[in-house]
């Protein structure tokens, strides 16, 4: 026991190290106007959620100018932006002024967001990742998913260098496949469900794990109970994310807010990403081919036919432990390669599921 203790501790204090260094060097469009980068998309946030009121967050207005760093990220998010927004302003108002704190790029205030995304992955990422390692029988292999989890590169590199809070998506995720492994599936459908209401991304991993819940309803009999708690929990977990927006303003902020999240008036991709369009399109010219409209429908049908047979691998398993670790990875990963969203975070998923699909089958 003293053994394993040695070496989570020892996990858990090297990813923190790794982190601080990370944190160390210089971030995304630092220094970079006008737009600064993704360190500013996030502080920006925090200055309009704390400065505005709710049902004005993803509205375009004078004081919320949408192409400046406007909200496309779920309720969730803004959430979490106002709630560090708030903690911000007990050091310096300055820091989320409206308008006036654009580009703001102070040393405490970037010693103060660096740290906010560390506090993030406290509070979700490393308990999820300790929980999820419990389920392992064996110390070796508890202490090389954990160490596996918390030191991954690309989150690191992602959160605390470029700057964003994946560690809070990806944390929720971690816990909804320790519970579901649990048979605690309720549970794991809040976890989703939160997980998918941070960020969008976490689109990836939904048909697997709605496959997974779903099964566990039906199989070997159907369980009629199961199913309905599992819908209770998804449905009431939206509901009470969305709620604020639906009293607030109603129909029509929710269709804005969907617009934002699904911003597919952008085509099949923005800037350089790393996606299957992005790569084609040096040979086939997308965009002087077809309507933006019908991109968007040759993406969701691509997405969907190279998903579907991985989909149904996945539901037709049988108890071969190594074809369903299999099937579960394939039904991650071939979205990644065909989704009109793919962007560098897709390597996620191809990161985690390994690790993460033993456990959930």
């Amino acid at each position: 026991m003293m053994e394993l203790d040695v070496l989570l501790s020892a996990a858990v204090m090297w990813s923190i190290l790794l982190r601080l260094l990370t944190s160390l060097f210089p971030y995304s469009g630092m220094g970079k106007p006008p737009m600064y980068g993704d360190f500013e998309a996030q502080r920006h946030w925090m200055e309009v959620t704390t400065q505005l009121p709710l049902k004005e967050w993803y509205v375009n207005s004078t004081r919320n100018d949408l192409m400046y760093w406007g909200l496309d990220y779920p309720p969730l998010t803004a959430y979490h932006s106002w709630l560090c927004g708030k903690i911000s302003e007990q050091f310096n108002l300055s820091w989320t002024a409206l308008n006036s704190s654009r580009g703001h790029e102070s040393p405490e205030h970037k010693l103060f967001m660096r740290w906010s995304v560390l506090a993030s992955d406290f509070v979700v990422f490393y308990p999820s990742v300790l929980y999820f390692g419990s389920l392992y029988n064996t110390k070796s292999k508890m202490a090389t998913a954990i160490w596996a989890l918390l030191i991954n590169p690309a989150m690191i590199l992602v959160d605390h260098g470029h700057f964003q809070y994946n560690g809070v998506c990806l944390g929720l995720f971690v816990l909804t496949v320790a519970l579901a492994k649990r048979g605690r599936y309720a549970l794991a459908a809040i976890a989703f469900s939160l997980s998918l209401n941070f960020k969008q991304i976490a689109l990836y991993f939904a048909m697997p794990v709605f496959i997974h819940l779903l099964k566990a309803c039906i199989v070997p009999s159907l369980n009629l109970s199961r199913f309905l708690h599992i819908a209770i929990a998804t449905l009431g977990t939206f509901g009470i994310v969305w709620v604020p927006f639906a009293w607030s303003g109603g129909q029509q902020l929710i269709e804005q807010i969907l617009y934002r999240i699904f911003p597919l008036q952008r085509g099949l991709f923005e800037d350089k990403v790393a996606n299957f369009w992005y790569v084609t399109s040096v040979l086939v010219k997308y965009k002087k081919l077809f309507k933006s409209e019908r991109l968007v429908q040759i993406a969701f049908g691509a997405t969907l036919f190279f998903s579907l047979p991985s989909w149904i691998m996945l539901w037709a398993q049988g108890r071969n432990s190594q074809k369903k670790i299999c099937n579960f990875k394939l039904a991650l990963v071939r979205p990644c390669f065909m989704s009109s969203d793919t962007t560098l975070y897709g390597s996620f998923q191809l990161l985690f599921c390994r690790q993460l699909s033993i456990r959930l089958f």
